[in-house]
């Protein structure tokens, strides 16, 4: 066999590979993600109902990754520009376990003045609600987590509603 000959045969093999890789790619991201957009606008990331949000977000070739968010919707409001609000970021690992972390938000004043909701701490937490024991999990978050358990409580219940996930015992 010459080296010609060789070089096209590996050539044949790496794209085949490729293929295969994108192909098991395609299978799993459909398989992990596309039973959550169940009642999603086709095309749309986002649903809204009763003001909590919904989002499934597959991220792009070749990551393996995604996330779900559940949360209030986040609305500037100026006369109650120091509430702080919780959102669930959600991300599937493997077929059947979670890694999710609270988001307190608030909202502040950019540069201009203008009020945006800006993320301020996350606390980083396992499928039964509880602190891991990630270093993003500060005192100030501790602090804010012992503060907004019940509505961590309640997204975790509305994440359960939905999608079957994150069921509290």
């Amino acid at each position: 066999m010459s080296d010609k000959e060789k070089l096209s045969y590996l050539i044949f093999i790496l794209i085949l590979l490729f293929l295969l890789y994108c192909a098991t790619w395609t299978a799993y991201m459909s398989f992990r993600y596309e039973p959550f957009r169940a009642g999603f606008p086709i095309g749309s990331n986002v649903v809204e109902e009763d003001g909590i949000v919904y989002g499934v977000y597959k991220h792009g070739f070749p990551t393996w990754t995604g996330n779900l968010t559940v949360g209030s919707k986040q609305k500037v409001d100026r006369s109650r520009p120091q509430e702080v609000g919780v959102s669930l970021l959600i991300w599937p690992r493997g077929l059947h376990d979670y890694e999710v972390a609270a988001w307190f938000w608030e909202v502040v004043p950019d540069e201009n003045g203008t009020l945006q909701v800006a993320v301020r701490h996350v606390a980083m937490l396992d499928e039964r609600m509880n602190l891991t024991d990630s270093v993003e999990n500060t005192l100030e978050t501790r602090r804010l987590y012992e503060e907004n358990r019940g509505k961590i409580e309640e997204l975790y219940r509305l994440a359960y509603e939905r999608w079957g996930i994150l069921a509290a015992e």
